[in-house]
């Protein structure tokens, strides 16, 4: 992939506290009920998930605006195969509804509510993130890297139709893409960090890391009312104030080598893990026998499957995607390594 002198490690950190911040959401009982944690923890945990893959994204198409093909290459060898496994065992041969299983096909399950079947209430970001891709990517082969520009302007317009709607938080790509616009919002700062402007604004960001991981912490409670429109503009604050944070004890945490391994599978663990809660798994049985024994279990199996088909499936089709890319496509620049995908 590039130059592993500039990977971010501290990326990888982020990507597994958030997939882990979901898994505890929909797998775990967070604190007392009234405290509503674990729509906290899935809110929080999104919002982080979003800004990294936007950030990603961004900093692709901003290092080869000319490798449009490349890029929608890897994204689909990326996410397509595991997704459609996914919704094929669940939507056709669990609920045998093939409705469902197009819907997740062609990225319109977060506009079709009566089609989210049990285990498939997670697919609705999937489709949120591939409208983007076809969005900033279509973008950038119609105008180039000038084109990516928009991102910080369709950020601001959808804050504008999400106050106007009243969402504060939706599954809808109008009222929630925003929060991937964060991160390549970060994106295009970082990549124009030598700038006077671009300096001051992420050293100021930097020096106040814990407050808005605090902000970010109460924007996804509902208690917080309007501030939870500001959701995706503080997770861009706590995101630049990582990658501008000095070295530390946050930036050790981050780089931890567990991280690293539950980043690599965290597209996997997303996919799979709901699959655990259908079934007996899923039954309520005694609270002990439920969380002691059920719900522990619904874990183990969710890593098993997401490290069997990382290095599987996943590992298949992106080496494929590799050499096709190199078949298909004659790069003329290739981006280093940001963090892993």
């Amino acid at each position: 992939m590039g130059d592993r002198a500039d990977y971010i490690r501290e990326l990888d950190g982020l990507r597994a506290i958030s997939i882990l911040l979901v898994l505890a959401a929909h797998l775990l009982p967070l604190g007392p009920k009234i405290l509503s944690l674990n729509s906290v923890s899935g809110l929080l945990g999104m919002s982080l998930f979003f800004g990294l893959s936007g950030f990603l994204i961004t900093t692709f198409l901003y290092r080869s605006p000319d490798q449009i093909g490349a890029f929608f290459l890897r994204r689909s060898a990326r996410i397509l195969p595991l997704l459609w496994l996914y919704a094929l065992i669940v939507a056709v041969l669990i609920h045998g509804r093939w409705d469902s299983f197009l819907a997740v096909a062609f990225f319109t399950l977060n506009y079709s509510d009566p089609l989210i079947l049990p285990g498939m209430s997670h697919l609705w970001s999937i489709c949120v993130e591939f409208h983007f891709y076809l969005f900033i990517g279509l973008t950038v082969w119609a105008f180039g890297r000038k084109g990516l520009w928009i991102i910080p302007m369709m950020m601001l317009a959808i804050l504008v139709l999400r106050i106007d709607a009243g969402a504060y938080k939706s599954i809808r790509t109008l009222m929630r893409v925003d929060e991937i616009f964060a991160g390549g919002m970060v994106a295009l700062l970082w990549q124009n960090r030598t700038h006077p402007v671009a300096v001051s604004i992420l050293r100021t960001i930097g020096k106040l890391f814990w407050l808005w991981v605090v902000l970010l912490l109460a924007s996804c409670h509902d208690v917080s009312g309007p501030l939870m429109y500001l959701r995706p503009l503080l997770g861009f604050c706590v995101l630049a104030a990582v990658l501008e944070h000095q070295e530390g004890p946050i930036r050790r945490f981050l780089r931890l080598g567990v991280f690293a391994y539950i980043a690599k599978i965290s597209y996997a663990l997303y996919i799979w893990h709901p699959l655990f809660r259908l079934g007996w798994l899923g039954e309520r049985g005694s609270t002990a026998f439920f969380y002691g024994v059920k719900r522990p279990t619904a874990i183990a199996l969710s890593f098993l499957f997401a490290h069997a088909t990382t290095f599987t499936i996943e590992r298949f089709f992106i080496t494929r995607a590799r050499r096709w890319e190199g078949q298909l496509f004659q790069p003329k620049s290739r981006p280093l390594d940001i963090a892993a995908e």
